[in-house]
């Protein structure tokens, strides 16, 4: 096992931007003895380890540097996962109860243990567990600097926390918690769902609908992408099908009166699903799918409320949306169909919005 306590020192220092000197003052110590420290001369006493500790915002056996058995670490940590996603909450719970008497301050073990204990509360409705959980992110919190996974970090943990809370129904803490990690409107269903178990259905009500407008946002922008991918694959069919599916969804979201930014996306799907059905040799459907999109483009072109987000279910008045298409949605239309390089479907659109023009 080897100790790396000096080079540990040293290191933590340097990231707080302190010098031996202020570090010896905190400490208490002379100047020569935090030199000697780093140098790997001496240690400190072992009552000043864990002030060191927590002057680092660290513990006893990160400031060490014990080199643990990583081989067993991780088989423990990937262990507690795997029964975890297989809803083995028994095994999984023991399996983390003996990797944290052995490994207590590994991160790796501590967050899947959270995790674990997490699931099991929540799918159980036990709440000891839950409390279990909340511990076990706090202390995650304290050994992150030991994490390597890009999808954990230190504001995800703390909405784990906070979703914890909300699990345990203390919905006013949760709510401060979810609020100040709301990077993106990431929280939002969230905070709605904890407003309106308050009884405050108005907050509720902005909150939800927001979440349910920028959920709709990612839908369409990764349903794009997977489009294209699926173009490159030659799929076609999966194309087509994907494209009836997304115009059914947001033709069930325009607002029974006034504009919306919906109106546009129908538009884009339209000339999407006509490029589709040209390069399948289909004629009269692309035809029928071109004068489709003209219309919705002409509506949204036309209406003075036009970037208005207001959709069915859920409206959000004066949300500015922006893309890359351009304000008109009759040229978004254009640029679908230039980038086939067919002449033949370029000159069908412009005999049609030519024929159709107001």
């Amino acid at each position: 096992m080897k100790i790396r306590l000096g080079e540990n020192i040293q290191a933590l220092r340097k990231a707080r931007g302190l010098t031996q000197e202020q570090l010896a003052q905190a400490m208490g110590v002379t100047v020569g003895a935090v030199s000697k420290w780093e140098k790997g001369g001496c240690c400190p006493d072992m009552q000043l380890l864990p002030e060191l500790a927590e002057f680092f915002g660290s513990s006893v056996d990160v400031l060490l540097g014990y080199g643990w058995e990583k081989r067993g670490m991780g088989e423990s940590a990937a262990s507690i996962k795997a029964l975890g996603k297989e809803k083995r909450y028994d095994e999984a719970m023991a399996e983390a109860e003996r990797a944290l008497r052995h490994y207590p301050n590994a991160f790796a073990v501590v967050f899947e243990s959270a995790a674990v204990f997490m699931h099991a509360g929540f799918e159980r409705g036990d709440s000891a567990l839950i409390r279990r959980a909340q511990t076990l992110y706090a202390r995650a919190l304290t050994l992150l600097e030991q994490n390597s996974d890009e999808e954990i970090s230190e504001v995800s943990l703390r909405c784990d926390i906070a979703r914890s809370h909300l699990i345990l129904g203390e919905y006013e803490t949760a709510i401060a918690l979810l609020r100040r990690d709301n990077v993106m409107h990431v929280n939002d269903r969230e905070i709605g769902f904890c407003l309106r178990e308050l009884g405050r259905r108005e907050e509720a009500r902005e909150y939800t609908a927001k979440a349910f407008l920028f959920t709709l946002l990612h839908l369409f922008n990764a349903s794009v992408d997977m489009l294209n991918i699926l173009e490159e694959q030659g799929e076609n069919g999966e194309k087509l099908a994907m494209c009836d599916w997304l115009l059914g969804v947001f033709g069930g979201l325009l607002p029974r009166s006034g504009g919306s930014y919906i109106t546009k996306l129908l538009a884009l799907l339209h000339a999407v699903r006509a490029t589709i059905l040209h390069e399948n040799g289909r004629t009269e459907e692309t035809e029928t799918e071109l004068l489709q999109a003209l219309d919705c483009a002409r509506r949204f072109d036309a209406s003075p409320a036009r970037r208005e987000s207001s959709i069915r279910f859920a409206p959000i008045q004066g949300y500015q949306f922006y893309d890359d298409t351009g304000e008109s949605a009759i040229r978004g239309i254009w640029d679908i169909v230039s980038q086939q390089n067919s002449d033949a479907l370029a000159a069908m659109l412009r005999r049609l919005e030519g024929k159709n023009a107001p």
